[in-house]
């Protein structure tokens, strides 16, 4: 899986492109090798669509996905706290954000774009079968989101977003 946040940059959604937004793209793990040695290759790749693979847009709704799947986002943010991005620590925050990074050279959006091995992917998928989604629904709180810093901001105090 490759995971990049991009802000308009190339990525878009629909023929649109808003704000940040995040974007997952399952890939043959063949070409996670060549992805990091040729940044080139690495950018046309994500931005074409090809076959074998498949691309998941979050939209804007990725950070706020972060925050209820990770224990690790649900604390108050400073301004610009970038750390929350590159925490490694929690495999559902990584399922949202990804891991390593996969090419430092090649930058889209939001920086360099980001990966998970094959066997973290079910690791993944093991853990949010065992979600209690009643408990993490519990978590959104429109409040405390704001002050995480949660992403879009003012999106979250408005029940009809």
């Amino acid at each position: 899986m490759i995971y990049q946040i991009a802000t308009g940059e190339g990525l878009t959604y629909n023929g649109s492109s808003m704000g940040m937004q995040a974007f997952i793209k399952r890939v043959p793990g063949s070409i996670i090798s060549h992805c990091g040695q040729d940044a080139e290759y690495t950018r046309n790749y994500i931005l074409t669509a090809q076959p074998e693979t498949e691309t998941l847009c979050l939209k804007e709704s990725w950070d706020g996905l972060h925050y209820v799947l990770s224990h690790n986002r649900r604390r108050p943010a400073k301004e610009l706290d970038t750390m929350i991005v590159w925490d490694t620590s929690d495999l559902l925050g990584i399922a949202i954000l990804g891991k390593e990074i996969l090419n430092r050279d090649c930058k889209i959006g939001f920086g360099a774009p980001k990966w998970i091995e094959a066997a973290q992917v079910v690791d993944i998928a093991e853990l949010l079968k065992d979600v209690e989604w009643k408990i993490l629904e519990e978590e959104i709180i429109p409040e405390k989101m704001m002050r995480c810093g949660v992403y879009p901001e003012g999106l979250w105090d408005d029940e009809d977003k």
